[in-house]
């Protein structure tokens, strides 16, 4: 008889299951996908929140301002998207059969003060991008940081926690006991090996020209790589593509100025600035001439809805003589890359780039007879970076890179030749990483990173990495990364004195690379939807430093 009533419960479970199944199977659904925009400007929003009311679903727009929201069931609903500083936008969007509608979104800014801006905007974003030691920046934030003279990029991460410069005359940042040249610099894809001038009194990039930066101190993911410490990854503003206008300003300092405006299916920008020490202080003989500028742009054109085709550039150099000693220098970076965006599908994006960077460094004392050193870098990138969306839990992100490098450093002094060493190797990358959304409040990001260096060419440089965040509640979260990372190319490390301009080499069969494992564990916490603590602690093993 229970053997009966066993088997009885069984055959009606299992027809409920193929019943339920059958429901769920014959069930009409669909997606909706696009770019969220600003409607002053035409620029895209990074890390806007679109959510769908009725089923709760939503993502945060990727670096491209691309959205795609799966699986929804055939019927009619209101997309919410919302943005700092922006008000919230409610659009009626209607689902009919299984395919996908594209939908891009505009976004009107508001007229808020960075105090009242309301964080829940950022609630997506916060919950499930795997953050431990990051920080965003952006115009509005470095704008209302305190500033010399003028807002600055550099003068506003030398202000957080973790972060040190190495002396007056440094030419980078120290984040968590790194070295300088264990930070990645990156503008709009392109590697920037000098990102500050002299005395680190302003940074390489001009505010009005940034988009956004964004700053990992730690335990970043296996899309970067080739460094040991952290990543600063600067975006360039795109452009005002509905009209022209300009902006400058006068500083104690510096003079700057900014022009954008539309182009055919897109927008430029161009920032520009200049110092003026050399010229206000040219007829007092005790002050050394000294003047440096920056020149960068940006333009884009959509070729198609799918496709556009953008262009970015730096230039940027510093001078600094003194006449009495014999002194001259200059040093400086150039750097244009083109890159190319194609939506091949609502699931997949692709970023393509083709680079070339360069930084050089002159310096002299005692005229043609004393100490001479010339050290130039060029750096030739090819990369490509695919995002696919699987579904509404499940994220992948894999590309590849390759780097032809030229390295040359010559050292004189007279007519003797102290050192001269000419490098051209290459380095490659590939890299996949997943983020998973788990169903036990929990975000996963396991990564791999395979690196090629064309000197150790039968060696193979695997780095591995893992990042976790646990939700405690909705506004309380634990982070976690884990990795280890390799670096081919580094700076001269004197251990006694701090140089003041940078020379790179490039390891040799006579040493190892550089190598270091990161452990990052923190605790995060939103009040009130405005206030934020976050509290971590790190470990960072580094090994085979240059130094001498």
């Amino acid at each position: 008889m229970q053997n009966r009533s066993l088997k009885t419960l069984l055959n009606n479970s299992f027809l409920i299951f193929l019943l339920t199944a059958s429901i769920s199977m014959g069930q009409t659904v669909g997606s909706v996908y696009g770019f969220v925009t600003d409607e002053a400007k035409g620029e895209a929003l990074i890390g806007a929140n679109v959510i769908i009311t009725e089923t709760g679903q939503g993502m945060a727009t990727d670096m491209n301002g691309y959205y795609v929201l799966q699986r929804i069931p055939e019927g009619s609903y209101t997309l919410i998207v919302s943005y700092i500083g922006y008000e919230v936008l409610n659009k009626k969007v209607i689902i009919k059969g299984s395919g996908a509608q594209k939908l891009d979104l505009v976004l009107k800014a508001q007229a808020v003060s960075l105090s009242e801006v309301d964080v829940t905007a950022e609630k997506i974003q916060r919950k499930y991008n795997i953050t431990p030691s990051q920080i965003n920046l952006s115009p509005r934030m470095l704008k209302a940081a305190p500033a010399l003279a003028e807002p600055d990029l550099f003068r506003t991460i030398q202000a957080l926690p973790g972060v040190l410069t190495t002396s007056e005359f440094s030419t980078g940042l120290v984040i968590r006991g790194g070295n300088t040249d264990q930070n990645l610099i990156l503008l709009d894809g392109i590697t920037v090996y000098n990102p500050s001038h002299l005395g680190g009194v302003f940074s390489n990039f001009i505010v009005d020209g940034v988009k956004e930066a964004n700053l990992i101190k730690g335990g970043y993911s296996a899309e970067y790589g080739g460094r040991l410490s952290a990543v600063l990854n600067v975006l360039s503003r795109e452009g005002n593509r509905n009209k022209f206008e300009g902006k400058m300003s006068v500083s104690l300092l510096s003079s700057q100025t900014t022009l954008e405006g539309p182009s055919y299916n897109g927008a430029w920008l161009i920032s520009a600035r200049r110092t003026y020490f050399d010229q206000i202080f040219k007829n007092n003989p005790n002050v050394p001439p000294y003047y440096f500028y920056d020149f960068q742009g940006h333009v884009f054109s959509d070729l198609s809805p799918r496709d556009r085709m953008s262009l970015s550039f730096y230039s940027g150099l510093d001078d600094f003589s003194f006449g009495d000693l014999g002194l001259t220098s200059d040093w400086g970076n150039n750097t244009i890359s083109l890159s190319y965006r194609r939506l091949f599908s609502e699931r997949m994006v692709g970023n393509f780039l083709l680079a070339t960077s360069q930084f050089f460094t002159n310096f002299g004392l005692g005229g043609e007879d004393g100490l001479n050193n010339e050290n130039l870098i060029d750096d030739k990138t090819f990369s490509a970076n695919l995002s696919y969306f699987q579904s509404e839990d499940l994220e992948w992100r894999y590309g590849l890179q390759v780097k032809q490098l030229g390295i040359e450093y010559l050292s004189t002094f007279g007519d003797t030749v102290t050192f001269d060493i000419r490098e051209n190797p290459v380095e490659g990358a590939g890299y996949a990483k997943l983020k998973w959304k788990t169903g036990i409040r929990m975000v996963i990001e396991p990564g791999v990173r395979y690196n090629f260096y064309s000197v150790y060419a039968d060696e193979p440089y695997i780095d591995l990495r893992l990042g976790m965040k646990y939700l405690l509640t909705d506004d309380r979260y634990i982070n976690f990364a884990v990795g280890n990372y390799h670096q081919f190319i580094e700076t001269i490390q004197d251990d006694f004195n701090p140089p003041i301009l940078d020379n790179w080499l490039a390891v040799d069969e006579s040493v190892d690379p550089a190598s270091a494992i990161q452990i990052v564990l923190g605790y995060e916490e939103y009040f009130q939807d405005v206030y934020r603590v976050q509290i971590e602690t790190y470990y960072k093993d580094i090994k085979n430093m240059l130094t001498y």
